[in-house]
């Protein structure tokens, strides 16, 4: 299993926006503030299989989180501060999911 994250700035955004499409999972991480959704960095994320088998714990390095998985279900838990969204993934031979995750300030 392998995983990118990043996208802080313009100069990471781009090449992580390019390499989407090759990873089944992407997982977008913003807080919504009174002037609309802002995108931010130092997300814990834990995955999980559909056996209970934790198959990545990690810190985001940015708002971005590109994760090559086998096709299956998922279990996906985000936080930040005080925070924790989850979210369940269905994924497929082919294609992949994106995800947003959004805290609520």
């Amino acid at each position: 299993m392998t995983y990118v994250s990043g996208g802080v700035g313009s100069d990471e955004s781009q090449p992580i926006k390019e390499a989407m499409p090759n990873y089944p999972l992407v997982l977008e991480f913003a807080g919504r503030t009174s002037y609309g959704k802002e995108t931010s960095a130092w997300r814990g994320c834990r995955i999980v299989d559909a056996h209970g088998k934790t198959v990545l714990d990690t810190s985001a390095q940015g708002p971005f989180l590109l994760v090559s998985l086998p096709a299956g279900r998922y279990a996906v838990a985000a936080s930040y501060g005080e925070k924790t969204e989850h979210r369940s993934v269905s994924l497929l031979p082919s294609g992949h999911v994106r995800e947003l995750i959004l805290w609520p300030t």
